[in-house]
């Protein structure tokens, strides 16, 4: 799927707003990715840990509530890895919220 997404998305978080699932775990972490491409994450409330929410309607509703309209999705999985199958990157999609 492809889509735009305006500049003032990349300022509410100074980033590609980004969440990202990864197989075998549940839950969700949420980011950004600045514009090289590096993930940061949103950190807890006492800042101690990258902040997880339990699914993606919780991680859709945290950005929706700060204005952003479509997020990027990326889904990890390890298991090409794990049987020595060549790496094809993150599967990667838009959003909308």
């Amino acid at each position: 799927m492809t889509a735009q997404i305006d500049e003032h998305e990349y300022r509410i978080l100074g980033t590609l707003p980004t969440i990202i699932a990864t197989a075998d775990l549940s839950h969700y972490l949420v980011g950004g990715r600045d514009k090289q491409g590096k993930f940061k994450n949103i950190f807890s409330e006492d800042k101690s840990q990258p902040l997880r929410l339990a699914s993606l309607d919780q991680a859709k509703k945290m950005f929706a509530d700060v204005g952003v309209k479509q997020v990027m999705f990326e889904s990890h999985t390890p298991y090409d890895e794990m049987v020595g199958l060549e790496d094809h990157g993150t599967d990667a999609y838009w959003l909308k919220i």
